[in-house]
């Protein structure tokens, strides 16, 4: 399956489309799922607007408001999460996930679903140890703290993730693990972001909480943005060989790493290195927000449009689709021109799982990985320059996606820059599901409302079929499981420890198998609905909407509908 994977977005709705249009031409491939790492940006009004954290300089309408009002439609199925720069009024709506316009959808503050064989979790926001053990208790209208704190991510949502027994393919996260950028060309990375050094050599370039999600639950896929560059990374769970920071000491993993001399040997950084870290290397592209709440490192980080910077990453594939233009950095309107499409003649990374046919025609094969490189990830332009670094994946083909009892021993990492012309925001990964083989089922037709924006962009609509989408029945039982807890006060939450939950979940496991009869797992029958106004219609409101798809889905597995 083919799944076009997107950093930043900061509501560039149609010039993405029109982006990944033009891909499908130049190809001649087909996206069936479009991912959004955070920064989605659903802005329906001004008020909104208002709900988004960061200067008021940097605060624009976008284009989504015409996808809600039905001006314009998605025409590719669009799965997001939420990053550090939201309209978190209207997400807080859908705290359980759901539809924020048709045929794109919000995964939730945390959240798994089912696409068509692929199984996809995700938790949004960025993390922030000072809320990390608060309550969701941020209502609207938001104050200045408030409208940071909301898109904190809170353990209570980071728990019900770490519950998860059975095999995940794809993990979303705005910020990236910690520690993650040792497992890729981290030589590359500093060289293109200087300003990420200190924080790198100290494990706080990402989040803590992620490492254990990493660690346990073991994606074969895990997608990311946030800090505005590329970078690729792979995990192999046999043979961690640096450190992972953990949140949770029951969960801390078993390193096969060699022995302490050579760490700190690995880890240790030249003279001019520890001078550098002693001088605090600033981020020239650097949006400071002011909040006194928050200490010193609570920064917002953006690339400033003026600059024109081209992301060489060297932990790429030969057959991988860049998107990229000619147009400098300053050209940020939302409209992507005269785009350049090619192919980066470089080493790629080791697929798990993978089933290659090296007899396809290669535009059949437009995705991240092939069998026939892995030889090659001892290049020093693709790895680390360190023995310990090198690994050698088996390549599994006779690996049975059917048996959920077959944990992913490998986790290819991608993060991706924002949506402006001349970056690397936007990859198109071929991805093996069970369903894979199956045509298309569930078809309905999709209403052809084609607009003269969509002709002016170049994307037109068309009649195309619904690949399964469905909740999962797992994540339906723990969060049942969580339910009982006063997630949405504000004071801190006292939730049992991993160990301690899985009963309960087992518990409530058997009550959606006894009741499943009664749910309807099909994602596409909770449909969108229009809760508020939208632009240019500017009715000030200081008030949150209840969204019939929550209510929906809360009466289905009997929770308490959130207060917001």
């Amino acid at each position: 399956m083919k799944v076009a994977v997107v950093g930043c977005c900061h509501g560039k709705m149609s010039s993405l489309y029109a982006s990944i249009a033009k891909t499908e031409k130049t190809y001649n491939v087909k996206v069936d799922l479009v991912i959004i790492c955070g920064d989605f940006q659903s802005i329906r009004n001004e008020t909104d607007l208002k709900c988004i954290s960061c200067p008021d300089k940097y605060k624009v309408i976008g284009d989504f408001h015409k996808y809600y009002s039905g001006e314009r439609l998605a025409p590719y199925m669009t799965i997001f999460i939420g990053g550090n720069h939201e309209s978190s009024n209207y997400l807080s709506e859908l705290y359980y996930g759901g539809w924020v316009c048709k045929n794109i959808y919000y995964l939730g503050y945390s959240g798994v679903v089912n696409f068509n064989g692929l199984r996809i979790a995700g938790i949004s926001g960025i993390y922030k140890v000072n809320d990390f053990d608060m309550g969701q208790f941020e209502k609207v209208p938001y104050d200045n703290a408030t409208v940071r704190s909301i898109y904190h991510i809170r353990k209570f949502n980071w728990s019900k993730l770490m519950q998860i027994e059975e095999p995940v393919d794809i993990m979303l996260s705005h910020d990236w693990p910690t520690g993650i950028s040792f497992y890729g060309n981290y030589h590359d990375l500093l060289r293109r972001k200087e300003f990420f050094k200190q924080e790198m050599y100290n494990y706080q370039l990402g989040s803590i909480p992620n490492n254990d999600l990493l660690v346990h639950l073991k994606p074969s896929y895990w997608f990311s943005a946030h800090l505005h560059c590329k970078f690729a990374a792979v995990v192999n769970h046999d043979n961690l060989h640096h450190y992972f920071p953990t949140y949770l000491s029951e969960n801390q993993p078993k390193f096969n790493i060699p022995p302490q001399n050579q760490i700190n040997e690995m880890n240790n950084m030249n003279d001019e290195q520890q001078i550098n870290k002693k001088i605090k290397i600033d981020n020239p592209d650097e949006i400071v927000i002011d909040d006194d709440d928050d200490d010193d490192n609570d920064k917002v980080i953006h690339e400033n449009s003026s600059r024109n910077i081209k992301d060489n990453v060297n932990s790429t594939n030969p057959d991988e689709i860049i998107i990229e233009d000619s147009e400098d950095d300053d050209n940020d309107n939302g409209d992507v021109k005269e785009e350049k499409i090619k192919e980066e003649e470089k080493k790629e990374l080791p697929t798990p799982n993978e089933n290659v046919n090296t007899n396809k025609d290669k535009n059949e094969n437009v995705n991240v990985n092939h069998e026939n490189n892995k030889e090659n990830m001892d290049d020093e332009e693709n790895t680390i320059n360190l023995n310990d670094l090198k690994r050698k994946i088996k390549d599994n083909e006779n690996t049975d996606l059917n048996n959920s009892s077959v944990a992913n021993k490998v986790t290819r990492f991608l993060a991706l820059d924002k949506c402006l012309p001349g970056r690397q925001f936007m990859q198109i990964v071929d991805i093996p599901t069970k369903n894979e083989t199956e045509s298309k089922i569930n078809s309905t037709e999709i209403k052809d409302e084609k607009t003269s924006d969509q002709e002016d962009s170049g994307i037109i609509s068309y009649n195309e079929c619904q690949l399964p989408f469905e909740y999962d029945i797992e994540w339906l039982a723990i969060t049942r499981a969580f339910n009982k807890y006063p997630v949405f006060e504000s004071n801190s939450i006292n939730i049992p420890s991993i160990s301690e939950m899985k009963n309960e979940i087992e518990n409530e496991k058997k009550w959606i198998q006894e009741h499943l009869s009664e749910i309807n797992l099909n994602i596409y029958e909770n449909p969108f609905i229009q809760t508020a106004p939208y632009y240019p219609n500017n009715s000030d409101f200081d008030k949150s909407f209840e969204n019939p798809q929550t209510k929906k889905f809360c009466e289905q597995i009997a929770i308490n509908i959130p207060p917001f």
